[in-house]
């Protein structure tokens, strides 16, 4: 019996128009109205129908994608209604004119979303209005399906991998009673690919619902991305040989579960190798309404793209694609993370959520590709109550499901990207007590142009990361690595999934991997370079450090992984190449090692780097990939070799150093300076660390030599000032969820000269820092020299603590507030306003409650989605209102001859100055002020125990020299 019989496809041209006024025709599925806008009165479709001639009595209308509240009229006459549209839905018909052979006018009605309820489950999210599809649309397949008197309303197959048996579980709907009859039968048969029957079930129906299980008996092979084998399921309701109902369906015979920290896919180990896709957002790309619902362009595209990168999973993030999508994946063997769209929130009501999820669920039922089942994305346990209760309502009607947040920590850490690289990283996944699903990260989003995307923190945390003036190749560069170094990163301590974000989204959020029109399908560097991760045999190595001598013997650890089920022997060459040719090889090692299945191990190789001083990318090759993979398995890194070296003019200057700073010490003889202790009276500059810096508020005498020093025309540095602590307590488990912040710890210190230093805790460190003027620190030094420094796996600069340095001084004081953002002429001219709220600002003309909220709704947003800074920044605290007008006119008063200018500037939007220089009267020394991490970085002597101490840092002793040459020379 041949499917057409007892279904018709109306996808096509509809009729389309607001309030029933039909002006148009469209695509369905597709978008009808502009994404970013809510239809603000109802959207109407139109089409006619010729039903079929064939002997049936009932029709339902089966909208696989209807949103939102679809009703639905023949001849104008409502029939059916139901809320919804995320999930399919499926309407029974009654009317007069549905008779075999008749033409009917179907309408369909779609009520725009600020119509819909709150407690709908599918209503968008708040947090997700201003990224995501907010308008009404059909986005999936309408299907008219018919039968007689009984209609199979759910079919649900479960494979049971000890025993090889097919499960069935299956809902009935008997309009006419006729299950009491003694000749209804269930025809269950299984067919290959070619159409050959495997398997033939015959069995009497006598209840609505029923369930039945199939010996295999080794006839049938397993579904595994390497193996996507799939069969034809068609159960056949018959009264005698009369088809009552008919519904044929693809499936295939896996089993998904979890184990310890770990998943099993058919009792195996498995990792997975995602990529991610927000459909939903996607809608919002300028492109979408040509690609979003093109079978031909995803399956190139996305699905192609990664299986030849060697993936084996799909996260579709926030909501499901079109049912053809998951259809592809069945097909060419990419598990899904299967997504419903709450977000940062929960509204919806039991009652809803048990009937929409339901349809979902038995939609994910239906596709072997369907592992995991995520029915939100970080919100809070506290509003989860009702969506556990409705789970657990569920459940019983399903086999065992892996569901995230219950069975599996979702991980959200975008380090390198909207976030820093806070060093808190895990040593190894068993530190866990589930699976890690590590699904989002590297979101440094750039458009197609390799532009910063419209997400609101991208721009300032771009800045952060490669300063005021960085180019096209440096994003997409820190693209790459935001993905890919991270996404090494968790796959070398065992993580059991990882997916980067995102290869589609919306320009507000997410953006895409691709460069130019997507209908090119051209990909940014970002893709090709996954190839290390998602490549089942691979090779990576455990390298952060970047700055190192020349000639220097370097041990790295190059981590092998073996995700199949063969014992593999790889062949690795690890290289260095001339970072601007990278051609050319300029040092190799090869070496072979055997690795077991599902395995990782780890080789130590030993490399010598180039004589010379340059920039260059290190890097791992697999030289015998699997034959699937198309792309070269390669990890890198760019280092530089640099061998540091004070500046002529430092020759015969006698530094002081206080006697306990023996790192200073040592690092200075090594090179050569005149070291005395900083009492001597011929110094020319005083270099101090922690060590002096802890003894200050202890020691007035101590301050009191200092000044003196400084008013005698001594110079001074003070090394490692403040606090020094690297994160806020917490932030290892600030996962995926909402945690209360803990109020922010300030310390004030009076130093000399009336200089006033305030240090206040931030929520993150800094990993990277920048030139704030025309200054000689970065001196025989490339800018990147300052962009992570060696130890601490990720080579953290900055503590978790801002400096501000005040003083009576008018220019200081306008050039601190020109750096957080202010406009200096309106802050001249009177009345204006800063307001400060967790280290982000805010700026208006006059006291204003429009600024206060745009300020706290700013913060609020961060909090929102940043699960990372969850336990570090609190949008309720209170805002810190200053008249920068007034105090600008206190310093126009002051008569105090002293210059603050900062040096370094770092953070988020660059507002954090952590190295300052004070130049005081005439005549007199000047000071610097760093908080910079130098201390072990200086001497190999203090280098810090362990692979990711802090330690000896080649550009990190350069800069000192440098800070050296302008406290001495004088030069601004």
């Amino acid at each position: 019996m041949s499917n057409h019989q007892y279904q018709i496809n109306l996808n096509g041209l509809w009729e389309v128009g607001n309030l029933r006024q039909y002006n148009k025709t469209a695509m369905v599925p597709g978008l009808i109205s502009d994404p970013k806008i809510t239809n603000k009165e109802p959207l109407w479709f139109r089409k006619k129908v010729t039903l079929p001639a064939h002997l049936w009595s009932h029709s339902n209308l089966h909208l696989k994608g209807a949103r939102f509240c679809p009703s639905v009229y023949i001849n104008g006459d409502l029939v059916a209604t139901s809320e919804g549209g995320m999930a399919p839905i499926n309407l029974s018909l009654k009317h007069p004119s549905l008779v075999p052979g008749n033409t009917i006018e179907l309408e369909i009605e779609l009520k725009g979303l600020d119509e819909v309820p709150l407690d709908d489950a599918s209503r968008i999210p708040d947090a997700d209005l201003w990224r995501s599809n907010v308008s009404s649309l059909l986005w999936d397949d309408i299907e008219l399906i018919f039968y007689n008197h009984i209609h199979i309303k759910r079919m649900i197959p479960h494979y049971t991998l000890s025993n090889d048996s097919l499960n069935l579980q299956w809902e009935l709907v008997d309009i006419s009673n006729y299950l009491s009859r003694e000749n209804i039968y269930i025809k269950l048969q299984l067919f290959d690919d070619n159409g050959e029957l495997i398997i033939e079930e015959l069995k009497p129906c006598r209840n609505t619902q029923d369930a039945l299980s199939i010996q295999l008996k080794g006839q049938c092979k397993q579904w595994s991305p390497e193996s996507p084998i799939c069969y034809q399921l068609q159960s056949t309701i018959l009264l005698d040989d009369l088809i009552l109902d008919y519904n044929p369906m693809t499936i295939g015979l896996k089993e998904f579960v979890t184990d310890g920290i770990g998943f099993l896919l058919n009792n195996k180990p498995i990792t997975l190798r995602a990529g991610t896709v927000v459909w939903h957002r996607w809608l919002r790309d300028p492109e979408a309404s040509e690609l979003a619902f093109n079978e031909i362009w995803f399956r190139e595209n996305i699905v192609k793209r990664l299986k030849n990168l060697g993936a084996n999973t799909l996260r579709f993030h926030l909501g499901m694609p079109p049912e053809k999508f998951l259809d592809l994946c069945d097909k060419y063997g990419l598990l899904i993370q299967a997504e419903w769209s709450f977000f940062h929130g929960m509204k919806g009501s039991k009652k809803s959520l048990v009937e929409q999820w339901g349809h979902w669920l038995d939609l994910c039922m239906k596709h072997p590709c369907i592992a995991i089942i995520h029915p939100w994305n970080e919100t809070n346990d506290m509003e989860l109550k009702v969506a556990y209760d409705a789970l657990k309502e569920l459940e019983q009607n399903y086999p065992p499901l892996v569901i995230g947040h219950r069975d599996v920590i979702h991980i959200h850490k975008y380090w390198w990207s909207l976030f820093e690289n806070i060093g808190l990283y895990y040593d190894s996944a068993e530190e866990f007590t589930h699976p890690i699903m590590v699904d989002e990260f590297g979101g440094n989003y750039l458009d197609g142009n390799g532009n910063p995307g419209l997400y609101p923190t991208v721009k300032g945390s771009l800045l952060r990361f490669l300063g005021p003036n960085h180019t096209k190749e440096k994003r997409l560069a820190i693209n790459r690595d935001a993905n890919v170094k991270i996404a090494e990163y968790w796959r070398r301590i065992g993580a059991a999934g990882f997916s980067p974000f995102c290869m589609l989204g919306s320009p507000e959020d997410g953006n895409h991997h691709f460069m130019g029109p997507l209908q090119k399908g051209k990909t940014k560097p970002v893709m090709d370079a996954l190839a290390v991760v998602y490549s089942p045999l691979s090779c990576s190595l455990n390298l952060w450090d970047r700055n190192f001598y020349p000639n220097q013997s370097l041990e790295i650890p190059v981590h092998l992984f073996n995700d199949t089920d063969q014992e593999e022997l790889l062949h690795v060459q690890v290289s260095i190449c001339d970072n601007g040719k990278m051609e050319e090889i300029i040092n190799t090692i090869e070496f072979s090692s055997s690795t077991q299945p599902h395995s990782r191990s780890i080789k130590y190789v030993t490399i010598t780097l180039p004589k010379e001083n340059g920039l260059w990318t290190i890097k791992s090759t697999l030289l015998n990939p699997p034959k699937k993979v198309d792309k070269p398995v390669v990890s890198q890194w760019t280092i530089r070799t640099l061998t540091p070296a004070p500046d002529s003019y430092l020759e015969d200057s006698i530094i002081g150093v206080y006697d306990s700073e023996q790192e200073l010490k040592l690092f200075l003889e090594d090179h050569g300076f005149d070291v005395r202790d900083m009492t001597d009276k011929n110094c020319d500059l005083i270099m101090t660390s922690s060590r002096t810096w802890n003894l200050l508020n202890k020691d007035q005498s101590l301050k009191d030599f200092l000044q003196l020093r400084l008013n005698q025309g001594c110079s001074i540095i003070m090394f490692s000032i403040g606090p020094r602590q690297l994160y806020l307590p917490g932030h290892t488990s600030a996962l995926d969820g909402i945690y209360t912040p803990k109020a922010y710890e300030i310390e004030n210190i009076n130093l000399f000269h009336d200089i006033q230093i305030k240090f206040q805790q931030v929520p993150e460190p800094e990993s990277c820092i920048h030139s704030a003027n025309l200054n000689y620190l970065w001196d025989y030094l490339d800018s990147e020299a300052t962009q992570i420094w060696n130890g601490l796996r990720g080579g953290l600069i900055v503590p978790t603590w801002d400096m501000e340095v005040n003083s009576p001084n008018g220019d200081a004081f306008l050039e601190k507030w020109s750096n957080r953002g202010a406009d200096v002429p309106l802050l001249k001219r009177g009345d204006y306003y800063a307001y400060e709220l967790a280290g982000h600002y805010h700026f208006s003309i006059g006291k204003s409650k429009i600024a206060d909220e745009e300020l706290r709704k700013k913060v609020h947003f961060l909090v929102e989605d940043a699960p990372a800074l969850k336990i570090s920044i609190n949008p309720k605290a209170p805002i810190n209102r200053i008249n920068l007008s007034e105090e600008w006119r206190t310093y126009q008063n002051t008569t105090v001859d002293m210059q603050i200018k900062p040096l370094a500037i770092c953070g988020k939007n660059l507002t954090r100055t952590p190295v300052i220089q004070v130049d005081l009267v005439e005549n007199s020394g000047r000071l610097i002020l760093s908080q910079l991490l130098t201390e072990g970085r200086l001497h190999t002597n203090y280098s810090e125990e362990g692979f990711y101490g802090i330690r000896e840092d080649a550009a990190t002793q350069q800069f000192v020299f440098n800070m050296m040459k302008q406290a001495l020379s004088q030069q601004e």
